[in-house]
């Protein structure tokens, strides 16, 4: 009797490792994490968010962590976004890019928060856009994440145990290519509209950051999150026609952002004396139409994307 009930509990402890196993296998997800073969070495690509809670640090994917620890060599998109700027020259000043009526539009959209455009007078234009953002977000409450996000968090790690690092494209090429393949009156209207998002939006844009964060510790499909630069449900219907051109023009500096950062990754792994590579870029370049793992894939590269750690069901 005793013995029967000893296989009994045993086939029912075989039952539930084989249950857990399957639910494991199916639910756990994959990581915004992949594994390429470039050259007979091991390149890891991390699709990362550029804001992020420190408190949610432990709770990064071991494996994420153990991809990271392996590297000799990190590569980042390009975190000095977040610590430089990128001033005017020869006398000019950010109103001689935005003419009438946007700049009054945006300078209201300041004011109404307690800043004066003039303070801004020698940013680049799209730098100016981008340093709204992070502006803009402090007035909410989140303006700390943009110091917390993964990127930063593996620049530091990288820093402290002094692994080299790189660059997946020069430092001002985003900007450089906005301002390139964006006409100027459309440049000054798009940058109007996403400023006033973000002074009346920025309570909803916390919300959407916040659940960000979690969708991708969760392993959760972020594509909403991830696309937020093709995002432009701000602007009105009766700007359809602009809207459309913006998508455009945006889509095809992101594409040529992949191409650029996909080609980085490659001449990294076939140069001498990289072992193992980790690189990071946001999110959006790893998923969606004409990523970077679809491009190194039609280089003739293996790529494989990553499970997630086991999990309990619970």
């Amino acid at each position: 009797m005793r013995r029967r009930n000893l296989i009994i509990l045993s086939l029912i402890i075989l039952l539930i490792s084989l249950l857990y196993i399957i639910y494991s296998s199916i639910f756990r997800g994959e990581l915004y994490l992949w594994k390429v073969d470039i050259d007979n070495k091991p390149v890891y690509l991390l699709g990362s968010i550029h804001a992020f809670k420190p408190e949610l640090y432990p709770l990064i994917d071991p494996k994420i962590m153990d991809a990271f620890n392996s590297a000799d060599l990190v590569l980042f998109e390009n975190i000095a976004y977040f610590k430089r700027r990128y001033w005017l020259e020869d006398g000019r000043i950010l109103k001689d890019y935005i003419p009438e009526p946007y700049y009054s539009e945006i300078s209201d959209a300041l004011k109404s928060k307690g800043f004066d455009i003039e303070e801004y007078s020698l940013y680049r234009p799209f730098d100016f856009l981008f340093h709204m953002s992070y502006v803009m977000s402090g007035l909410y409450g989140y303006g700390s994440y943009f110091d917390d996000g993964i990127d930063l968090y593996f620049s530091k790690l990288r820093s402290s145990r002094r692994i080299r690092s790189g660059s997946l494209e020069p430092i001002y090429y985003y900007f450089d290519l906005m301002e390139k393949h964006m006409p100027k009156d459309l440049a000054a209207f798009y940058i109007s509209k996403t400023v006033k998002s973000f002074a009346d939006d920025g309570e909803i844009r916390r919300k959407e950051l916040e659940k960000g964060m979690y969708n991708w510790l969760n392993c959760k499909d972020i594509q909403t999150m991830a696309m937020i630069d093709f995002n432009l449900s701000y602007i009105s219907d009766d700007n359809s026609e602009k809207k459309l051109k913006l998508f455009d023009i945006l889509k095809n500096v992101h594409c040529q952002r992949n191409l650029a950062m996909a080609d980085s990754i490659e001449r990294y792994a076939i140069s001498k004396g990289n072992k193992v590579i980790f690189a990071m870029a946001g999110v959006s370049h790893l998923i969606g139409e004409n990523n970077i793992i679809e491009i190194l894939r039609k280089k003739g590269y293996k790529a494989k994307r990553i499970k997630r750690s086991w999990v309990l069901p619970f």
